[in-house]
């Protein structure tokens, strides 16, 4: 586990290749206990550290390996899911849109955590000029839930965008940008209001 945690830490810091060397030797601890969720998401986490260096093909097939051990030796959705995800982000990556879809559609079935894949998806049918398919999965996101309206802002400005309605693109990625900066601030002000009350 804590060659895992150093590994995200490396990846936080884009030392890609750090990143790559620690995943693979919590993989190679984590396979050797038959802990097999902690397993496939090394592998997983080393597939998204190859895929940020360009090397799909490589990345693809460390994630086909992942899904293999998730598949026939897990029951625990959230890692199929995000492996599927995975999968999905590197088909897309490779202008692959079928197979993604797939993968990201699976991941969306299964996984709790919907954002990423509605987010995958939607930029997948942009991509792809599947505006029509783009706005439908659209219309499926909770609307009222507070944590997606960040996500939602910026994906109604990529689809007005690609459709060259620029005018509505314009006010929904200002919208966007103006929540985004109400967020750092209200982080940092968070921050400084922390280090006061250790200080006092």
């Amino acid at each position: 586990y804590t060659y895992d945690y150093i590994g995200d830490l490396y990846r936080e810091k884009i030392m890609r290749t750090e990143a790559i060397k620690r995943y693979e030797i919590a993989a190679e601890y984590f396979k050797k206990e038959k802990n097999t969720d902690s397993y496939a998401c090394a592998l997983r986490d080393i597939g998204r550290e190859y895929a940020q260096m360009d090397s799909l093909s490589h990345a693809l097939n460390i994630l086909i390996i992942a899904d293999s051990v998730a598949a026939n030796k897990t029951k625990n959705i959230e890692v199929t899911a995000s492996i599927n995800n995975a999968l999905g982000n590197i088909y897309a990556m490779q202008n692959k849109y079928d197979k993604a879809e797939k993968y990201l559609l699976k991941a969306l079935l299964t996984g709790r955590e919907k954002m990423p894949d509605y987010v995958a998806l939607i930029d997948l049918y942009t991509a792809s000029n599947s505006i029509n398919k783009a706005k439908e999965l659209l219309s499926k996101i909770p609307q009222d839930t507070p944590q997606y309206t960040c996500s939602i802002k910026y994906l109604y400005y990529q689809i007005y965008n690609a459709e060259e309605n620029y005018k509505e693109a314009l006010v929904n990625l200002e919208e966007y940008v103006n929540m985004v900066d109400s967020i750092v601030y209200a982080d940092s002000q968070s921050k400084i209001l922390d280090i006061e009350s250790k200080y006092n």
